[in-house]
């Protein structure tokens, strides 16, 4: 096992690539509660490492929350405040649809119509869900 093979060496470099990569899955499963799909063996074993199995699916360890910084990425800055207007966080578009790391689909019930929005890795806000 080399130093970047464990979450606690690059959560220790925050200039490195690695760390930017991890914060960004980190980021995905902070969010939804769920790993990405399609995620490196190496990735997703790094992402389990910092995550516990919760009773509404994964939880990234508190350390790790703190380390990654992950409050402060712009993605769960704008998460948040949509989730503070009353958007849901959708985990993916269909039940067995992809879940991609750079993402996050959100809706709200208004009237009958369901307003649909992507938010992406760096916080811009797209209407629908593309």
């Amino acid at each position: 096992m080399t130093a970047r093979d464990n979450i606690e060496s690059i959560a220790a470099d925050p200039t490195s690539r690695e760390y930017a990569e991890i914060r960004d899955r980190l980021t995905y499963t902070f969010l939804t509660g769920a790993i990405a799909t399609h995620l490196r063996p190496l990735t997703a074993r790094l992402v389990v490492q910092a995550s516990q199995l919760g009773l509404s699916g994964f939880v990234v360890r508190p350390q790790y929350v703190r380390a990654f910084a992950l409050e402060d990425q712009p993605m769960t800055k704008t998460v948040k405040d949509y989730a503070a207007r009353g958007f849901v966080v959708r985990g993916a578009r269909t039940i067995f649809g992809r879940r991609p790391y750079g993402r996050v689909w959100m809706a709200k019930q208004v009237g009958s119509t369901v307003v649909q929005v992507t938010i992406n890795r760096q916080g811009f806000v797209r209407e629908g869900w593309v």
